[in-house]
C-alpha cells in the first residue's frame, strides 16, 4: 500500500459511516460495501442465526447482525497531523485555504454566529448562555 493509498482509507474512515454497508433499509449489502469501500471501514461484522421450532412442525430463522466501524476521531486526527494542521506553524485559516485550493481572500468566513440561524428541532434541550450567542 501506497502514501497515497494509506491517505485515501484514512480519509474514507475519517468521513466513515454505516451509510457505505447498508442499504435503504438498514440491511448490511455487501456488495455497496465493496464498491463504495465502506468494507474497509468495517472492524466487527458479526452474523448470528438462530433457529426456533414449532411444536406444529414449522420454524423461524432469527438473524441478527452487529457491525462496528473505525471511529473516524483517530483518522481525524492523523491527517491533521499529516496536512500539518496541529503544530501551530501554520494559521488555521491559511491551512484551511491550502486544503481547499482557494486564495485566504476568497474564503468567506463570518465574523459572528448567529444561533437562531440554527434550526429550532437541532437546539431542543440545549440552552445557550449569552456568552456563546456570538463567536
Amino acid at each position: 500500500m501506497d502514501s497515497h493509498e494509506v491517505l485515501a482509507r484514512m480519509t474514507l474512515i475519517g468521513m466513515g459511516s454505516l451509510a457505505y454497508v447498508l442499504d435503504d433499509d438498514g440491511y448490511f449489502d455487501n456488495e455497496k460495501a465493496k464498491r463504495t469501500g465502506g468494507i474497509h471501514l468495517l472492524t466487527k461484522h458479526e452474523t448470528t442465526r438462530v433457529t426456533r421450532h414449532h411444536k406444529d412442525g414449522s420454524y423461524d430463522v432469527i438473524e441478527t447482525m452487529k457491525l462496528a466501524i473505525d471511529p473516524p476521531r483517530r483518522a481525524l486526527e492523523a491527517l491533521g497531523k499529516h496536512h500539518s494542521l496541529w503544530t501551530g506553524e501554520e494559521d488555521p485559516m491559511d491551512a484551511f485555504a491550502r486544503l481547499l485550493g482557494v486564495p485566504k481572500e476568497k474564503l468567506q468566513i463570518p465574523s459572528s454566529f448567529d444561533p437562531a440561524s440554527i434550526p429550532g428541532e437541532l437546539l431542543e434541550g440545549v440552552e445557550l448562555s449569552d456568552e456563546s450567542r456570538t463567536l
